[in-house]
């Protein structure tokens, strides 16, 4: 008698995965499209405070930088324990696979037996119980396929779940810090403004005065001498 055909995988849970890795890679995609256009803002950011030599701005561009490439480095490390967990699906899926092609060889082998019985033996019976192990191992094998496929899938979504988890703290922590030091910066910039108005007003106090006082100087001096003395002294010493 034919044997069924075996049911290793449906297509309901194949198109499942590729809809998930499809997701994937789009969400991988966009997520490298951010982070580099961060890193080329602060690239940015690094190369005008550099430019405008304002040591402070400059050095929290560079912790900025930092920052995000330690969000850079988690979301990485995210990304390759991912990997690892779809690597491990496909291995345990691959090993389901391998049982079942190993179990319908056994029902192979034990039909072909019984199939050789068949001349000498009750021809019903036989084949009959043949069936009924055929049957058996499949029912085992798939079982075995999907429980090993169910706690794959388990451990994936888990460490997925982790992954994102820790991606969004870091990323949650560098926007946080990034917060703080503009802060910190616009309140010292403020600072700085405001010291440098108050030394502008007092050099133009100080100009002021000094020009009031050399002004009442030269008028004393000249008060003092009258020109037409100044010119009628000389020739009376001659």
């Amino acid at each position: 008698m034919p044997r069924p055909p075996c049911r290793c995988s449906t297509p309901t849970s194949r198109g499942r995965f590729d809809r998930e890795i499809a997701q994937r890679q789009e969400a991988e995609r966009a997520l490298a499209e951010l982070q580099e256009r961060v890193r080329r803002e602060d690239e940015e950011r690094i190369a005008a405070a550099a430019a405008s030599g304002d040591e402070d701005q400059a050095r929290a561009a560079n912790l900025i930088a930092d920052v995000n490439a330690r969000a850079d480095e988690a979301e990485q490390a995210a990304r390759t324990r991912i990997d690892t967990a779809n690597s491990r699906a496909d291995e345990a899926e691959q090993l389901a696979n391998e049982r079942i092609t190993r179990i319908n060889q056994e029902a192979d082998r034990v039909e072909a037996a019984a199939q050789e019985r068949i001349a000498q033996v009750h021809h019903d019976e036989v084949v009959g119980s043949a069936q009924s192990r055929h049957d058996e191992l499949l029912s085992s094998a798939q079982e075995q396929h999907d429980v090993l496929l169910a706690e794959a899938v388990e451990q994936r979504e888990s460490m997925l779940t982790d992954a994102r988890e820790r991606a969004a703290g870091m990323v949650s922590e560098a926007n946080d810090r990034r917060a703080d030091i503009l802060t910190d910066l616009e309140s010292k910039r403020a600072d700085l403004e405001g010291l440098i108005g108050e030394l502008q007003s007092y050099e133009q106090t100080y100009r002021n005065r000094l020009r009031a006082y050399l002004q009442d100087q030269l008028a004393g001096l000249v008060a003092e001498t009258p020109i037409s003395q100044s010119l009628t002294e000389p020739a009376a010493l001659s």
